[in-house]
């Protein structure tokens, strides 16, 4: 149960959400998507569109490339800007098919960091006004989850630039 929680999130901004496993992070995160309900109190809103990056990945049977735009149309440039920031490049550029290789029902033949840089490639190339990730970064080794959040979430990272207001959830903060 969440109560007396009130929260402004300016654009440009990243605010975090640090707690225990089971300290309510996620429903918090499920409350601003409308995804659970208020029964007291309001939870408003302002923004028409969000992103949302969840833990548990989810990605379809098909091209990497499909998988972070599709349904939004191709934009070369930020594709490959969204690509770098993930890290991706390196792993598509091994691939014989590069992003148009297929990945398999749920991304079977990527590892769980990889489904989960597409799953965070997807959100940032979405270029919504507010992005939630939830526990986004915890599939990834430290390394690659330095590199990823400085270069998605840090101050200049592409979220940040492009003006989207990002609240990530985490239960390792260090």
């Amino acid at each position: 149960i969440l109560s007396d929680v009130n929260i402004k999130i300016p654009p440009s901004s990243l605010t975090v959400l640090v707690g225990h496993v089971g300290s309510g992070k996620s429903t918090l995160l499920k409350a601003i998507l409308g995804e659970v309900p208020c029964l007291k109190g309001f939870i408003h809103v302002n923004v028409t569109e969000i992103s949302f990056c969840d833990t548990k990945t989810w990605i379809r049977n098909r091209s990497i490339r499909d998988n972070i735009c599709h349904p939004l149309p191709y934009d070369e440039q930020w594709y490959r800007t969204v690509i770098s920031s993930t890290t991706l490049d390196r792993d598509i550029d091994a691939l014989p098919q590069k992003d148009h290789t297929v990945i398999g029902s749920n991304g079977l033949s990527m590892s769980g960091g990889q489904r989960q840089r597409i799953a965070i490639a997807r959100a940032a190339y979405a270029r919504t006004k507010l992005a939630i990730f939830d526990d986004s970064l915890s599939a990834l080794d430290t390394t690659t989850s330095a590199l990823v959040f400085t270069r998605v979430f840090g101050s200049q990272g592409i979220l940040r630039q492009n003006g989207t207001a990002v609240i990530l959830a985490t239960h390792d903060w260090n």
